[in-house]
């Protein structure tokens, strides 16, 4: 890994979530904007990141162009769509020229006509930058930097958060924790010796509570925003439950309305070990993430 792209992760994780705009991730002030879009899709191609991209410039295709000489009723387009191909008919557009549109809604639309091939992207730029689960397993655990290159204390500063936050407590921590982890398995191993003995309606009841707690506390010390992975609820609860046992309880707590399953849509984000553990449906994708229900939802 070169500098600009070690300065470019150091900022990246002075970010909050580890997510932000490109603008904010140039290496140097002397940056260009097209240097940093090539360190992100390095990084991007590599795992380590994962980015959205915005157009700039459009223009119509001959697809586009027959379909906007039909007659309005027959093409079987939207308003919005529409004002997007008279903009780039005659020559190439981009999305301040569509000023009867909001921003988000210019991009959305762009985009689908482009998956339609009705227009045609010309230029685009990277917008978002986010942190992938692998980029962060390697800013952990093996990025060595070396070399005699000049790194700012504030891009070291965010690096040692980061290293705080992610890595075991070591050394005399441990051993201090040690005895309150013992009385706690402890506790644990006697409060499930007591749930054996109930009957097993109300064993179910009581281990669905259970389990709805260690997915809150889950996403409490993986700051996942109320989306826990299915895979980290499987690697805390082994091998306590299996694949099966866990599957059902999810959807029992699904049925009760205590959690709602969202699928997985960006799956280079996951390893194939790591989306196998979701809950496969007939769609296709995997549902992977969990949600608590809350009173407002």
């Amino acid at each position: 890994m070169d500098t600009p792209q070690l300065k470019f992760l150091l900022k990246l994780l002075g970010q909050e979530g580890y997510r932000g705009s490109i603008a904010q991730l140039k290496p140097t002030e002397k940056t260009t904007v097209a240097e940093c879009d090539r360190i992100c899709s390095n990084l991007a191609a590599e795992g380590i990141v994962n980015y959205s991209r915005e157009v700039t410039q459009f223009q119509i295709t001959v697809a586009g162009q027959t379909l906007l000489e039909k007659d309005p009723v027959d093409a079987e387009i939207s308003e919005q769509q529409r004002l997007v191909l008279y903009a780039c008919a005659h020559q190439s557009a981009t999305p301040a020229d569509l000023k009867k549109l909001s921003a988000v809604d210019r991009q959305t639309v762009i985009q689908d006509l482009a998956a339609q091939e009705l227009v045609k992207i010309e230029k685009e730029r990277v917008k978002e930058v986010w942190l992938t689960e692998k980029g962060y397993a390697f800013l952990r655990d093996e990025c060595y930097p070396s070399g005699s290159d000049t790194v700012t204390l504030d891009l070291i500063k965010n690096y040692v958060h980061f290293l705080r936050r992610t890595l075991p407590q070591v050394g005399l921590q441990r051993s201090l924790n040690q005895a309150v982890l013992d009385q706690e398995a402890a506790e644990a191993a006697e409060k499930q010796e007591k749930v054996m003995d109930l009957p097993a309606k109300a064993w179910g009841e009581l281990a669905d509570q259970e389990i709805l707690s260690i997915i809150q506390d889950l996403d409490r010390e993986l700051g996942t925003h109320n989306e826990v992975p299915i895979y980290q609820l499987r690697r805390r609860l082994e091998p306590r439950l299996s694949r099966a046992e866990l599957d059902q309880a999810l959807y029992r707590l699904q049925q009760n309305d205590w959690i709602a399953l969202r699928p997985l849509v960006q799956l280079q984000d996951y390893s194939p070990e790591e989306i196998s553990t979701g809950l496969l449906e007939n769609t296709g994708q995997p549902l992977f993430f969990i949600q608590v229900v809350t009173e407002s939802d």
